[in-house]
């Protein structure tokens, strides 16, 4: 099945042309995209941190039905 989670960006740590996520558990930081930690929605809403020192980004992770083309997601 399709699942989106989110990608979250560490605005504190980011520059102007480097982005800086967060890793897997909030266990420190990578300013490498891939191997930023994946979080549901229901895991940000128990985020720390001030409000506006990070942003969460969208990911789509795709089934392997939809990964061959195929409308339907496999469930």
């Amino acid at each position: 099945m399709c699942q989106r989670v989110f990608i979250v960006q560490c605005l504190k740590r980011s520059e102007k042309n480097k982005a800086v996520w967060w890793r897997e558990d909030a266990d420190g930081y990578t300013d490498i995209e891939r191997l930023a930690g994946r979080y549901s929605a229901i895991q940000l809403e128990q985020c720390a941190g001030n409000r506006g020192d990070w942003v969460a980004h969208p990911l789509w992770i795709r089934c392997q039905a939809r990964l061959e083309g195929r409308w339907e997601c496999d469930e």
